[in-house]
């Protein structure tokens, strides 16, 4: 049987959580005490990326998932801060290609 809390509603639990490089997207996958689901939402990267920002925004998104007890903040960011990462690169090294044809 699925857990419940005190007033019958199944407890949504974080299993784990990923990132997509191309397109930018955060993926969070979870049960929801009964099954395995899949969630995610795209990102747009902006000329300043400030990860905390973003992070903040992806918690409030998932506000039941990405809660204190789920998933650390620091954790949000630190993904968040991989993607923009990425993101550059792949922004630099595209400019590069284009600039040499």
């Amino acid at each position: 049987m699925a857990d419940v809390t005190e007033e019958g509603v199944a407890l949504m639990q974080p299993k784990r959580y990923a990132i997509k490089f191309n397109p930018p997207r955060f993926i969070l996958e979870y049960t929801d005490g009964t099954k395995i689901r899949i969630r995610s939402v795209s990102l747009r990267i902006p000329k300043e990326p400030d990860a905390e920002a973003m992070a903040k925004g992806i918690v409030k998104t998932f506000p039941r998932l990405l809660n204190k007890a789920g998933v650390r903040h620091d954790q949000v960011v630190r993904l968040v801060r991989r993607l923009i990462d990425k993101c550059e690169v792949m922004g630099r090294s595209r400019r590069t290609s284009e600039t040499l044809q």
